[in-house]
């Protein structure tokens, strides 16, 4: 028996994102950042050669989490299916398994994702987004949800797009209101966010450039979206929730120390060495640090990670 998703009016979704959603970086997010409604893992590439194995899965929900209720019901496990994956069986693992919410990717740009025709790809092939749709859809019973773009090239087939989600079952789609063309170039153009929840009856979800408190709100008034996901803003400002909610402003310095600490922290428990140890703070370091490029950009360039932290150290003085 799947635990029933629950949408809150303004749901607030940490966005999957490649490299970074990890399961230590989410575990981080649930245990200190719970007002996050739901927080997606980056997508698990479903393999073209054999059976997706339960202990893949559970691997890469992360084992902090599958052994945890309250994280695993505000977890949404994205996959990156294609015509070529087994994906009726897989759809029968994932009932087996329990899991409360999985995310079709049908948007990421990414060059590799594309040639091996996952991701945005399908956006130009409504027929196989259709087919696999309704594989995914055959025996898990959960509560199924489409990440999309806008289209490939052009934006001609948004609507239809939509339409055949929403016939084939799809409980939610999220708009990343981009062509896989523009990447993350340019303005997100949010009309089609409000083409799309006036287009079909599941929620809609919008995403793209929500930086603060005034865009989450400009999101919701311009679109009448049922709730937003933030990508990148999130990773900058995890703390971005408690500010919406609390209706308050924190202090920069201080959170990206607490952040730091909490990261380090993870690390820690989870005994990487100290290569991984120190590649996982540069790389938070890269969005957390956008104000303070001089620090920045010492880090980047640090292999001590005695170092790192007396730099860390420098951000809240």
């Amino acid at each position: 028996m799947h635990t029933k998703v629950h949408l809150p009016s303004k749901t607030i979704i940490y966005a999957p994102m490649e490299g970074i959603t990890n399961h230590l970086y989410r575990n981080i997010i649930l245990k200190n950042y719970p007002s996050w409604d739901y927080v997606s893992t980056d997508f698990l590439r479903l393999p073209t050669g054999s059976l997706v194995k339960a202990s893949f899965v559970i691997d890469h929900i992360g084992g902090t989490c599958w052994n945890n209720k309250l994280y695993l019901n505000k977890t949404i496990f994205q996959i990156l299916a294609t015509e070529r994956t087994y994906n009726q069986e897989a759809s029968k693992l994932f009932e087996e398994l329990n899991i409360p919410w999985i995310d079709l990717n049908f948007g990421c740009p990414s060059k590799h994702v594309n040639r091996h025709h996952g991701g945005a790809y399908l956006l130009d092939h409504p027929e196989k987004i259709k087919t696999i749709a309704k594989e995914i859809r055959q025996f898990y019973h959960g509560f199924l949800s489409a990440k999309i773009r806008i289209g490939y090239h052009s934006t001609h087939q948004f609507t239809s797009i939509l339409n055949i989600l929403e016939g084939e079952g799809i409980d939610l789609i999220t708009i990343h209101p981009r062509t896989k063309d523009q990447m993350y170039a340019g303005k997100s153009d949010w009309q089609y966010i409000k083409l799309a929840s006036d287009c079909v009856k599941v929620p809609v979800i919008g995403n793209g450039d929500i930086e603060t408190i005034p865009d989450i709100n400009k999101m919701f008034a311009d679109t009448n979206c049922h709730g937003v996901m933030i990508g990148r803003g999130a990773i900058k400002k995890p703390w971005l929730i408690n500010e919406y909610k609390n209706n308050l402003i924190l202090n920069q310095q201080n959170e990206i120390k607490i952040f730091f600490n909490y990261l380090i922290n993870e690390l820690k428990q989870n005994n990487l060495d100290s290569k991984k140890f120190i590649s996982s703070i540069k790389q938070l370091a890269h969005y957390l640090l956008y104000n303070y490029h001089e620090i920045k950009n010492q880090i980047l360039h640090c292999q001590n990670i005695s170092e790192i932290l007396t730099l860390i150290d420098q951000v809240a003085r």
